[in-house]
This record gives structure tokens, C-alpha cells and sequence, in this order.
């Protein structure tokens, strides 16, 4: 129960990285008597008492219980606690801080809207964040779990490439002219196959979290195509009633950093579209011009076959040579990560200037 009376249906969202999910929570965060919490594991490892890797399970529940608000202009620490809600775990450093001082946790803002909904989101999926996602579905087992996915491989990969040219960035507020980039083919199917193999790897986890209970997925290109359809989808979904009306548009909110035609975004746009010809749903992708939602469970197989280049070159019907190179730039990313303690980045500086570079051998 909340300070004004009302009672929200709390859920959960499993998303992997490069997914739009600040957008999402920028734009949920908008809708009257909604709260959303991206990546909430960052709040566990701030909060964690002395000695442990993560805070107890009982600040996500007590935070689902009790939140409704971002409060964007508080400290994290105080965001991760509902807003200042919920006392700090004992033996954490903010505990620790804090204890024998006369402060009192807040009892919560008033809010104008009645609290519908109020959400977090998980990226980490490892060992010790599984099992803390275990304990809160003991704790709520009722919990809805929504997965956060991306269907454009092709796109999806770009976004992690380009990164490692100056100043781009996947959260801007600003939409900007920038050089069209020159991406190595290997390059691109070595990373279409790691976010691949990601995805499926977040999906089977959400899997298990809901006992292979079937599951809402969000998905980035939907919300391209209508955000305020999506997040009445997502609210529908997690059992709360949606606003008549889509988020409001302010100034400084989020717009997408990617071009929607790769025409105007790769120099070797041809070079790529001959290469992924003959490779399942990646050619679609890299033509689509507009939003388009793919189907993942289809599109799964091209992982399969880009992962079966190093022992069967070719395999697939993919160019022996592009097979070759995805080998060898895999070997030298080892090699550099071994010698210089950091992966090489994956566009070189002529790269990001629209040009071929080939590969360092030093």
C-alpha cells in the first residue's frame, strides 16, 4: 500500500545491453502514476553490506512494494530505495553513515496520479544476480517477468561497433550528421554472433526464472515504430490499466542515435550486402529502412552458422574468405587481449572515416 492509498502491480524486465532500455525507462517514467528502475543491480552492489557481493533480496521487494517516482534529481542511493522509502540494508556504508544520526526515511511524496505500476530492470544475469532473481519470485511469485529484446541483429551489432568511433554515443538527445563507416565484414559477423548468442542465452534465463511460463517481450523495434502503444502494451501486460494518451514529448528526451537506412550509414554497404546474402535473415535486416520486427525464434539459426565458421569454413554458404577472416581477427583479438591487457577496439580510426584498414598484425 502507498502513501496516497493505492496499490501497484510491481513487475520485472530481463534485458541484455544496446537494447533502448534507458529510452524505454526515460519514456515509462513520463506516464502518470508509473515507476521504472533501469539496470536495478547497480543499486544492489552500491548497497551491499560489508563482506557481500550484492544487497539482501529484501531491498528489491521492499522497493517494489513501496516505490512510485524516479525522483531523477536524487542520488542513486536514494533512488534505489523508493525514493528514500526504504531504510538502507544493515551494513551497507550508507547504513553504516547514517546510523546513531537523527535522519528519518521519508515517507513518501505525494503524487498528483493514483500508483498504478512500478517496475526494475536486470542486465546482469550471472551467478549471483540469478539467484537473487530466484529469491524475489519466491518472495513474489506472482511477479511478472517481461523480457526486453532487440530483433535486428544487423542493427543491433552497428550500435556496438560505431562505438568505437569519437564521440558516438547510443544515449543522445541530439541528432547530429556523422561520417558514414567502413565495417569489416568479419567484424560484423563476429559481433552479429555474439549479441546472438547473448540474446538467447537472456531469454533462456527469463525462461527459467518463470518456469518456462510464456513471457511479454518488449521489443525495440515496436517501440520505434509506436512508443506509447508499446508501454500501454507492457501496462496491459503486467495487469495495470493504460493512460489514454502517449508519453509526452520534452525537450532533451532521447532520440535514436542509428540511421534506420544503412545506406547512409555504411561507406561498403554494397561490400556487406554481398556478404550476408546467403546467410538466414540478415539480408532483410540490413535493408530494412523502416522499424521492423523480426521474428527471434527463426532468426536464432544465423548464431548457429556463424558459430560453425571455425571449424567448417563456409559453412552456410558464407564467402570462404569472410569465414577466414572472422577466424583470424577472432585470434588476434585474443592475442592483443592476452599481451596488452584490454581488447583492441573494433573499428580502427580510418574505419569510423569510412575506410579499409587491414587488420594489425603487431
Amino acid at each position: 500500500m502507498y502513501a496516497n492509498g493505492s496499490r501497484a502491480q510491481p513487475f520485472l524486465v530481463i534485458k541484455g545491453y544496446h537494447m533502448g532500455s534507458a529510452w524505454f525507462e526515460e519514456a515509462f517514467n513520463k506516464l502518470p502514476g508509473v515507476s521504472f528502475f533501469f539496470e536495478y543491480e547497480h543499486c544492489l552492489r552500491d548497497l551491499a553490506p560489508a563482506g557481500s557481493a550484492l544487497a539482501p533480496v529484501m531491498l528489491t521487494f521492499r522497493h517494489l512494494q513501496q516505490s512510485c517516482g524516479s525522483c531523477a534529481d536524487q542520488k542513486r542511493t536514494t533512488r534505489c530505495r523508493a525514493c528514500g522509502v526504504v531504510p538502507p540494508p544493515d551494513g551497507s556504508r550508507l547504513q553504516l553513515a547514517t546510523a546513531g544520526s537523527t535522519a528519518h526515511w521519508p515517507a513518501g511524496a505525494a503524487r498528483e496520479a493514483p500508483c498504478v505500476a512500478t517496475g526494475i530492470s536486470f542486465a546482469a544475469l550471472g551467478g549471483p544476480y540469478l539467484q537473487h532473481l530466484f529469491a524475489l519470485r519466491r518472495l513474489m511469485p506472482t511477479l511478472p517477468v517481461l523480457v526486453h529484446v532487440r530483433s535486428n541483429l544487423v542493427k543491433h551489432a552497428l550500435s556496438y561497433l560505431r562505438q568505437a568511433c569519437p564521440g558516438e554515443k547510443n544515449h543522445v538527445t541530439k541528432a547530429k550528421e556523422r561520417a558514414r563507416l567502413y565495417v569489416p565484414p568479419a567484424r560484423l559477423l563476429l559481433r552479429v554472433r555474439s549479441i546472438s548468442y547473448a540474446q538467447q542465452a537472456m531469454l533462456r534465463r527469463a525462461s527459467q526464472l518463470t518456469g518456462g511460463a510464456k513471457m511479454h517481450h518488449i521489443v525495440y523495434e515496436a517501440m520505434q515504430a509506436d512508443l506509447g502503444a508499446e508501454l500501454r502494451r507492457v501496462l496491459r501486460v503486467v495487469g495495470a490499466v493504460p493512460p489514454a494518451e502517449p508519453p509526452p514529448t520534452e525537450r532533451g528526451a532521447m532520440v535514436k542515435a542509428g540511421f534506420d537506412d544503412l545506406r547512409a550509414a555504411l561507406a561498403n554497404f554494397g561490400e556487406l550486402d554481398g556478404v550476408l546474402a546467403p546467410l538466414p535473415c540478415l539480408p532483410k535486416m540490413l535493408h530494412a529502412t523502416s522499424p521492423q520486427v523480426f521474428p527471434l525464434k527463426a532468426c536464432e539459426a544465423v548464431g548457429d552458422v556463424l558459430g560453425e565458421q571455425r571449424k567448417q569454413p563456409g559453412h552456410g554458404g558464407l564467402n570462404l574468405s569472410v569465414a577466414r577472416e572472422m577466424a583470424r581477427v577472432e585470434d588476434f583479438d585474443r592475442a592483443a587481449s592476452s599481451t596488452r591487457g584490454a581488447r583492441p577496439k573494433e573499428l580502427s580510426p580510418s574505419n569510423c572515416e569510412g575506410r579499409a584498414e587491414p587488420l594489425d598484425p603487431s
